[in-house]
């Protein structure tokens, strides 16, 4: 598979546009087998009676744009699929290493954006413009940022958008901090990129997770923390085991066995995590 990139991810919108929205497809041939396929998945989003004229064409839904540029090698290619990137719109949102509310948006090609809710995600190709698949209707079309009511921008994890802005630091953003846990008490706040713990450097979740997954009940770790454009460091305190700091999942769920394993740590911690988020709810 090539490297995925915010460019590469536009221009694979930019190549949809025209094409049909049907729910819950990401980049497949539309057919007879895929309509029978969807109309049994999902029989409440397959009751127009238009579908069959649309046989032969690229269908996506407005998740599947972006699964159907992460899964295939060109815009033309069959996707492949991968369980580790079927995720919502919500899991996606949960997905991105930086994301902000939309009115902060930095000018990134490729970057993504979602309404209020996480109900619905477009891809941002330059200029002022949104590439979204939005409805059956409509189709997969291209319209201006400003007009649609995006509330949210975020940048996937699993694509890569060439140089940071430099006043961006590199690391694990903290997606949730809860109540009574370490991590409040700490001082950590969400949003916040970790950096660093004890001096060794954070470029990411599993670094973070190699790093202070050894660390017992007691142990100080100071963590080295940027912050709206400021850095500094905080003492955290590894907790007791409680069962309020149960782990919290999104729309896609580990492996029972890992599952087990990763309840556990959260618990040590004191910190619940969602999809990818171990021990802080951060996004890798």
């Amino acid at each position: 598979m090539t490297t995925k990139t915010g460019e590469g991810l536009a221009q694979y919108a930019l190549a949809q546009l025209g094409r049909p929205y049907w729910w819950g497809t990401f980049g497949q041939t539309a057919s007879a087998a895929l309509l029978a396929q969807k109309r049994a998945q999902y029989p409440e989003h397959y009751t127009a009676d238009d579908f069959e004229s649309q046989f032969g064409k690229r269908v996506h839904d407005c998740v599947g744009l972006i699964k159907g540029y992460l899964w295939s090698d060109t815009a033309q290619s069959a996707p492949v699929y991968c369980a580790a990137q079927d995720v919502a719109v919500s899991g996606l949102y949960r997905s991105c290493v930086r994301r902000g509310d939309i009115a902060k948006m930095p000018q990134i090609t490729g970057a993504c954006v979602f309404m209020e809710r996480l109900g619905h995600v477009g891809v941002y190709v330059g200029g002022g413009y949104v590439v979204e698949a939005s409805g059956h209707t409509k189709g997969v079309v291209k319209t201006r940022l400003k007009d649609r009511g995006w509330a949210l921008w975020g940048l996937p994890g699993w694509i890569s958008y060439g140089d940071a802005p430099a006043d961006w630091a590199q690391g694990a953003a903290v997606a949730e901090v809860v109540a009574d846990s370490p991590a409040e008490a700490s001082g950590l706040q969400v949003n916040d990129i970790i950096t660093a713990v004890n001096g060794t450097a954070i470029t990411g979740s599993t670094d973070l997770v190699n790093t202070v997954k050894g660390a017992a009940i007691g142990d100080e770790l100071t963590l080295s923390v940027y912050r709206q454009g400021k850095e500094m460091e905080l003492t955290l305190t590894v907790g007791e085991k409680t069962q309020d700091a149960l782990p919290q999942t999104d729309s896609t769920q580990p492996s029972q066995d890992n599952s087990q394993q990763q309840q556990q740590d959260g618990q040590q911690y004191g910190y619940s995590y969602g999809q990818g988020g171990f021990p802080f709810n951060f996004f890798n």
